[in-house]
């Protein structure tokens, strides 16, 4: 109340000295100046007057005291008053400080904080702090989201099955706010692929390199682990591999050549399963992942039969091939000479000719099948490794035309033209056909298996 009649005072002296333009300015400035401040101060002890027991109505005159000689209130309403208004010295009209700096200190178009924790981007209009846009709390399907005005975003832990949305887990359950499952295991258990997960597809594989080691006398060729001395079987033209668990032939491809094209006669297989093939004119190295073939050699004559024998027979530390003629006769081919040659070492004897194939297995002997001048049938001979001679004749196969034998884990396998595949016993000679496989229906030409093949 106090203030309020200070401003009424102070505009009624501005009032008086505006009226007086027409006269003398400085007269009538000091004139009004004196009245107001007599009337102010009338004013000022009806409030002392007025005044509660207790109360200084000293004070209150003194707040209300006007320095007569400016006009300005000098009291505490006045320019060191408490700020809420002022006098200009000149009009006498009051400013209202809070319409420029806005109502609790805001500044028009400014950031601001309404005091809600769950608006951002909060800015003053007008004189108050308007709420920005709503605060996104964004939760999952293991916490759910909420917005306290005090504290901002809150989140409540949810439980149950949630989706991590990744084909990598399974089992997907909320913990603690987060869905977590469990990894897929994409080990299929075959060393010769490399498998991987894809967080969109899942397991992943790709097959080994051809020809990586997947264990002590085992290789990995085209995504299988096959065994160092596997039974590799072939017609003039193609390749295959012989999978006696699944008992099928697995088409390796068909023979390629870097230059001079033959049909395949037979192939040999070293103990580091290098494969090696001849055609009527030459000698190659093949590879037991496609059947690509590499030039060697030229041959000096036509061999219908080749194996290798195992290192301590002509080599004291490496094996040894032989090329055996239609006639018998038993040749080591240098195929790494400088230059190249063949040498003959000896033959099968008289009576015998080549049937087509032989095999030499360490610690079980070197064996082929041989034609006999009066057999109906071919016939299984033991021979010396170093000379081709027949040691013995073991007996009739009972079959004609087995061009190709090869031994694996203790048994004898035989390949005939006809396109079947048999067993043959070592103590009798005796050939039984296998059923059950699954095989081109194709000639059979040859077939090979590695020194070191397992019994």
């Amino acid at each position: 109340m106090k203030r309020w009649l200070g401003k009424i005072w102070i505009a009624a002296a501005s009032l008086a000295a505006l009226s007086a333009c027409d006269g003398e300015p400085a007269v009538a400035k000091d004139s009004a100046a004196s009245d107001a401040a007599g009337a102010r101060g009338a004013g000022v002890g009806d409030i002392a007057d007025a005044a509660a027991p207790g109360d200084s109505a000293g004070a209150s005159a003194g707040d209300a005291s006007v320095d007569s000689s400016t006009g300005a209130d000098a009291g505490g309403d006045g320019a060191g008053g408490d700020g809420s208004s002022a006098s200009d010295g000149v009009s006498g009209s009051t400013v209202d400080a809070g319409v420029e700096a806005g109502a609790g200190g805001c500044v028009e178009a400014a950031p601001c904080d309404d005091g809600d924790a769950c608006t951002v981007g909060d800015v003053c209009k007008a004189g108050s702090c308007i709420a920005g846009v709503a605060l996104q709390c964004n939760g999952n399907a293991c916490a759910a989201a909420s917005c306290d005005p005090a504290k901002g975003c809150q989140f409540q832990d949810v439980a149950g099955t949630c989706d991590d949305a990744s084909a990598c887990t399974s089992g997907d359950t909320c913990q603690q706010g987060l869905c977590v499952g469990k990894s897929l295991i994409c080990d299929d258990g075959n060393v010769c692929t490399a498998e991987a997960c894809d967080p969109a597809k899942g397991c992943t594989k790709a097959l080994e390199p051809n020809d990586s080691l997947c264990g002590d006398k085992s290789v990995c060729v085209q995504g299988a682990c096959v065994p160092t001395g596997t039974i590799f079987a072939h017609t003039s033209s193609a390749l295959y591999r012989l999978e006696l668990k699944n008992k099928a032939f697995v088409l390796v491809g068909n023979f390629t050549f870097n230059k001079y094209q033959g049909e395949v006669t037979d192939i040999a297989i070293d103990r580091k399963d290098t494969l090696y093939a001849i055609t009527y004119t030459d000698l190659f190295t093949c590879k037991t992942s496609n059947a690509a073939c590499t030039w060697l050699m030229t041959l000096p004559q036509s061999f219908n039969g080749m194996t290798f024998v195992h290192s301590g027979t002509i080599y004291p530390d490496q094996d040894a091939l032989i090329g055996i003629a239609n006639s018998g006769g038993w040749y080591h081919v240098q195929y790494a000479a400088s230059p190249p040659a063949v040498v003959q070492l000896g033959s099968y004897g008289s009576g015998y000719g080549s049937s087509g194939d032989a095999f030499s297995v360490k610690g079980i002997g070197t064996f082929a099948t041989a034609t006999k001048l009066g057999s109906p049938s071919d016939v299984l001979v033991k021979v010396d490794p170093m000379t081709g001679k027949v040691l013995s004749e073991v007996g009739a196969t009972g079959v004609y035309g087995l061009w190709g034998v090869a031994w694996w884990q203790g048994v004898a396998y035989g390949f005939s033209s006809g396109g079947t595949i048999y067993e043959i016993d070592l103590k009798t000679g005796k050939a039984k056909s296998l059923s059950g496989f699954q095989m081109p229906s194709a000639s059979w030409w040859g077939a090979g298996v590695s020194t070191e093949a397992s019994n």
